[in-house]
């Protein structure tokens, strides 16, 4: 009988040391992905984590777009056609963000968006500037202001959508962008309206 549970609990040490065992590679496996495509870990996130991100689209290249004067003037003459991304920004701006957007604005912008990624850029970045320049609503006025040389290109908004990637255990990766928390730093428009630092 004594044999018996010996054999027994040697099976359930060897289970539990290569269960361990297992565990341990795993973990090493993901410490490993995210030190190779530099990723920050959930952890790490902070109340400005957004706002420094936004940084780096200040100072990134950009594509001229098309006169905004022209813009305006299709879009008087476009009522038959919605964006669906007008929807989209619509949607993503109550939940994320503590501006307003015209029409006219949106729709320009809808009409330059590609993907789902850079509509979530596009409405942090430009919370970011309502907070900078201490805007309550974006019009196509602020857009020219906030893009005078043009917009990012569609290469330019991937690498800025792969900055903003974060590690998350459980999972190959998360977006900063979705964490509400990150926003705290810029979503008081006006609290620090004209910092030099801003």
């Amino acid at each position: 009988m004594m044999e018996i549970f010996k054999i027994f609990g040697f099976i359930v040490y060897l289970a539990c040391a290569v269960l361990f065992v297992v565990l341990m590679i795993k973990t090493q496996r993901k410490r490993e992905v995210k030190e190779d495509e530099g990723l920050r870990d959930n952890s790490d996130l902070s109340k400005d984590s957004v706002e420094n991100w936004c940084k780096n689209v200040e100072t990134c290249p950009v594509e001229r777009y098309d006169s905004l004067d022209e813009f305006e003037f299709r879009h008087t003459i476009k009522l038959d056609y919605i964006n669906p991304y007008v929807e989209i920004y619509s949607n993503r701006l109550i939940v994320y963000c503590t501006y307003t957007i015209s029409e006219k604005a949106l729709s320009f912008l809808a009409d330059r968006t590609i993907n789902l990624a850079v509509c979530t850029m596009m409405c942090a970045y430009l919370q970011y500037q309502a907070y900078k320049r201490n805007l309550s609503m974006i019009t196509l006025q602020e857009i020219r202001d906030i893009f005078p040389n043009g917009l990012p290109s569609e290469e330019t908004w991937k690498k800025l959508w792969y900055q903003q990637k974060v590690f998350r255990i459980g999972c190959a990766s998360d977006n900063l962008l979705d964490y509400k928390i990150c926003y705290e730093s810029i979503i008081n428009i006006g609290i620090n309206y004209g910092n030099t630092n801003n």
